[in-house]
């Protein structure tokens, strides 16, 4: 990934309590090894940003809709306890130029629900997350890599 500061911010025309976005979900490839004019297809799907997940995931439907090979299992802590869950490697994108994230290993969720992926805090501790909420609206912003500290209590607005 380039050294370059990126930027990606998502305004919600309201309070949110869900942040669900846009992303391209690759099977695994080397982005640096290959033009962005031949990526094999991928596919946009909705993505939750979780700050309690420490490990993205997708849904398995998406990893069978793409049959994307099965890397093995790990267990994951959830919710109803730890689980032994399957293991796929994958790229994914945000909707952001060069902003790619390459041989990320997720672990596949079931169930049917708003959105195909989990954004966790393996991708979110990469670089700068903010959330606000001015105006009756919701605010995500993300910047790769980290720049700045935020500190609410030290900068009065």
């Amino acid at each position: 990934m380039e050294s370059l500061s990126k930027a990606y911010t998502v305004e919600f025309n309201q309070k949110t309590h869900y942040l669900i976005t846009l992303v391209t979900v690759f099977p695994r490839f080397d982005p640096d090894k290959v033009p962005v004019m031949q990526w094999p297809e991928g596919e946009k799907i909705y993505a939750l940003w979780d700050t309690g997940a420490s490990h993205s995931s997708i849904s398995r439907s998406l990893a069978e809709k793409m049959k994307l090979p099965e890397m093995g299992n790990s267990n994951v802590l959830t919710s109803a306890g730890i689980q032994e869950r399957t293991d796929y490697s994958i790229n994914f994108y945000l909707h952001v130029p060069n902003l790619m994230f390459p041989a990320l290993t997720v672990s596949a969720f079931n169930g049917v629900t708003a959105f195909d992926m989990i954004i966790g805090m393996d991708i979110i501790n990469k670089g700068d997350f903010a959330v606000t909420h001015r105006y009756n609206n919701t605010v995500m912003s993300f910047n790769l890599p980290s720049v700045n500290h935020i500190d609410f209590e030290k900068k009065r607005y």
